[in-house]
């Protein structure tokens, strides 16, 4: 079954919208889903573009570097987004001691849902 990074952002929106009954861990959860959802939404679009990027540890900085490499100042704008959720993902995911509250939730996820939203226009133009 392949990941759907709609699906993630349904899920986000649910802890979004009501914190509390998730917990910390949700809110964690949430924060790392929102990075996912961009990584494999701009993932797929420069495969679909001819720019094959294989699966694996790699692919976070292969995906950011596609983006940065582009002339588009947007696009551009677009990778230095990426991997900000992605340091988001790697506080939330990996580093127990780091806070990640509600208002990390809000950042990643106004964050992931313009980035799905412009990355379409950045790399099919």
């Amino acid at each position: 079954m392949q990941s759907d990074p709609a699906g993630f952002l349904e899920l986000v929106s649910r802890i979004h919208a009501d914190p509390r009954p998730w917990g910390p861990a949700g809110i964690r959860t949430a924060v790392s889903r929102c990075y996912y959802s961009a990584l494999l939404t701009a993932w797929s679009l420069l495969e679909r573009s001819g720019v094959k990027i294989r699966a694996g540890d790699g692919m976070h900085v292969a995906v950011v570097r596609a983006l940065l490499s582009r002339s588009s100042g947007a696009c551009q704008r677009l990778g230095d987004d990426l991997a900000n959720m992605n340091e988001m993902r790697i506080a939330a995911d990996l580093d127990p001691g780091s806070p990640v509250g509600e208002d990390d939730l809000a950042h990643a996820y106004s964050l992931a849902r313009v980035f799905n939203r412009d990355v379409a226009r950045c790399l099919n133009p």
